[in-house]
């Protein structure tokens, strides 16, 4: 990540301390008045977040182009993330994707030379997001699951439109179940797992990676997946499609760029709620927020596994908003929903059979 400029860096520092004042938060908070949607209230700390943003003007990602959205989101991301968490290593590396190298990420959490592993695809609607937008979620997953992270530089649109991103995803997975051992990944304990477009992607290699790669993960760990793009129907789409970060506007913008041709909606490699088989799927973690436009289309992806007989476990996180796993510095609860993943996550890859 490129350092900011003294004009960036003193507007950040400034952010920093207005999103979290160290004493007079609590009082600020108890003057809020709550918001209430669908029977659910807004976490405090994510309000005075959204109300800062919208004092300040803050642009939307969506006000132009692809190039200006990357340099918002990293500015952004350094005014909420929280001081990194420790590891034994975090270390560079390249993987192969499905047109050369892609740039990873390896996180480490303790000196073993091997044991459980995630492959880590993260969000941002296959347009924005990188290994740095999400190096302080990847070091909490490792923390507090105790296992290996992998986090992929998956290639992007509108530079590299769809299906280039799934392509990616399927290749790299190919590529670590050969490769495994290299970094340290027992072959029978390799989760997958994403966020938003992340998670999309993760749903993407627990249906084709099998036939890909010889290999199916032995877990899925999906955060505010995005699963159902054709669908708009549903009502999250409605309730929450202005002020929560994730707009409806946005998620359109996303699209456009990622896929030239609406009819690929129903694509099942972009919305993988359309495969025609849930049989067989590994075991799965859904974590859905619950002001979240995409919070339905998640839930009813878990629904569809839990109805073919998949072992699945989903949480709402009732008070937080799509991206809360990004703003680990400044929303409480979106740190303590990230921790409960990671202890799932955990579970899920203890009773995954050992590599022999």
């Amino acid at each position: 990540m490129a350092e900011p400029t003294l004009l960036q860096a003193l507007m950040i520092a400034s952010a920093r301390r207005a999103l979290r004042p160290p004493r007079s938060l609590p009082s600020l908070l108890s003057r809020l008045r709550p918001v209430v949607v669908d029977g659910q209230q807004l976490d405090p700390q994510v309000q005075w977040m959204l109300t800062l943003q919208k004092v300040t003007r803050r642009p939307a990602l969506d006000s132009g182009s692809p190039e200006r959205a990357r340099r918002l989101m990293a500015i952004d991301q350094r005014m909420v993330d929280a001081p990194p968490a420790q590891l034994h290593e975090v270390r560079e590396l390249e993987v192969a994707g499905a047109a050369g190298p892609l740039r990873a990420r390896l996180y480490r959490p303790t000196a073993a030379a091997r044991g459980p592993g995630l492959l880590y695809f993260h969000g941002g609607g296959f347009v924005v997001g990188d290994l740095d937008s999400h190096d302080g979620a990847c070091r909490v997953l490792a923390l507090e699951s105790g296992a290996a992270v992998l986090a992929v530089d998956y290639r992007l649109a509108p530079e590299h439109p769809f299906p280039a991103a799934a392509d990616d995803a399927l290749a790299v997975w190919a590529w670590l179940v050969e490769h495994c051992a290299e970094v340290g990944f027992e072959r029978d304990r390799i989760a997958v797992g994403g966020d938003s477009a992340g998670a999309t992607l993760a749903a993407v290699v627990a249906h084709l990676g099998p036939e890909r790669a010889g290999a199916s993960p032995c877990f899925q760990l999906l955060i505010y997946p995005s699963v159902d793009r054709g669908n708009g129907a549903r009502p999250s789409r409605k309730l929450f499609a202005e002020g929560f970060v994730l707009t409806g506007g946005l998620v359109s913008w996303f699209m456009s760029h990622y896929l030239s041709d609406p009819a690929g909606l129903d694509d099942p490699r972009i919305s993988p709620i359309r495969f025609e088989s849930f049989r067989e799927q590994p075991p799965a973690h859904v974590l859905t927020a619950g002001f979240d436009v995409l919070r339905d289309e998640g839930e009813a992806y878990a629904e569809r596994l839990r109805e073919a007989g998949v072992e699945v476990s989903h949480e709402r996180a009732e008070g937080l908003f799509h991206g809360f796993m990004q703003t680990l510095g400044v929303v409480d609860e979106g740190r303590r929903a990230l921790e409960r993943a990671a202890a799932r996550l955990r579970d899920g890859l203890r009773e995954a059979p050992a590599a022999s």
